[in-house]
């Protein structure tokens, strides 16, 4: 086994509502801290049928607050000049919220007010739809974005806040690569040639993604990896084998859901301190050191630097 683990940087870690949970299990500070040189940090509010929306908004902005006062060794990432973390033993945090089921037109305003706090990346959808468009579990496929989702996508396009077309459905993917001034990317998802889950991502949509710029991060939640058994972690692997083959490693990362994972967990892949075997795998299976640093690290901050440098010339 190599010596020398290679640094993560993870596009998706619900690390703030795991450790609200009672067994946090699957990724914690410490281990984030070990392993990872920057990740994604979600801000994740159920839209529970009780919870109003202005009570939504607040959660939402003590979670990007909570993100702010984790403190040393976490930096949060602002712009172009934070990503000197690396350079101070650091590791660096991109607040992304997940879900923006409670933005509405009354509430539109919240979303410059979240950046101010220090949001930098947004995900439109989770799993059902909302005022800005339609999720990908709802099986809407004439259904995209609404205009409201226009208005915030070019809101946030302005502000300088990354997009994920996670959990977005088809048509929507394609109405944010259409309007997006910026590439968008997929903090987590998968390959639907593999597994048809409507989660999941065509190849079209991949190879589209990839002409843009933009990354997917593979993802280890059991039924979007494989529907019809237990998967493995070579099933993982293959995900990434075949957006390698259809795309170029340079156009994969790793969003492992950890934190989120509710639907079955993978043996081999259960929690953050796994991927240290998980990168011995890859390599059995014919991965390069130079493509595993890809996948692991490099074209995820390599994504974010040409965003904040682009935001720097505005």
């Amino acid at each position: 086994m190599n010596n020398s683990p290679q640094k993560l940087i993870d596009l998706h870690q619900d690390v703030v509502s795991h450790l609200r949970g009672e067994m946090p299990t699957q990724t914690n500070l410490t281990a984030l801290a070990e392993t990872t040189e920057l990740f994604f940090g979600s801000v994740f509010i159920e839209p529970e049928n009780n919870l109003q929306t202005k009570e939504g908004v607040q959660k939402i902005t003590n979670d990007i607050q909570w993100y702010q006062s984790l403190g040393n060794p976490f930096r949060v990432i602002s712009n172009e000049k934070d990503l000197d973390y690396a350079k101070t033993g650091e590791t660096g945090v991109v607040i992304h919220l997940e879900g923006a089921d409670f933005l509405t037109p009354e509430t539109a305003s919240a979303l410059a007010k979240w950046y101010n706090g220090g949001l930098r990346s947004i995900g439109f959808l989770w799993n059902k739809d909302n005022a800005l468009g339609t999720s990908a579990a709802s099986k809407k496929p004439d259904q995209g974005l609404t205009l409201f989702g226009k208005q915030v996508l070019k809101e946030a396009n302005n502000l300088g806040i990354m997009i994920d077309c996670a959990h977005v459905n088809e048509r929507g993917f394609y109405d944010i690569l259409e309007y997006s001034k910026t590439p968008p990317f997929i903090t987590h998802g998968n390959a639907y040639t593999l597994c048809p889950n409507p989660r999941n991502f065509t190849d079209n949509q991949i190879k589209v993604l990839a002409a843009r710029g933009g990354i997917i991060g593979v993802f280890f939640s059991s039924k979007y990896v494989q529907m019809d058994r237990q998967p493995n972690v070579d099933d993982v692997i293959d995900h990434i084998a075949y957006i390698a083959d259809l795309v170029g490693a340079e156009s994969i990362a790793i969003g492992s859901d950890f934190g989120g994972i509710t639907s079955g967990l993978i043996p081999g892949l259960e929690k953050l301190t796994d991927m240290i075997e998980f990168e011995e795998r890859l390599r059995v299976r014919g991965f390069t050191d130079e493509n595993i640093g890809k996948i692991f690290s490099d074209n995820a901050l390599q994504f974010v630097k040409n965003f904040f440098t682009n935001e720097s010339k505005k």
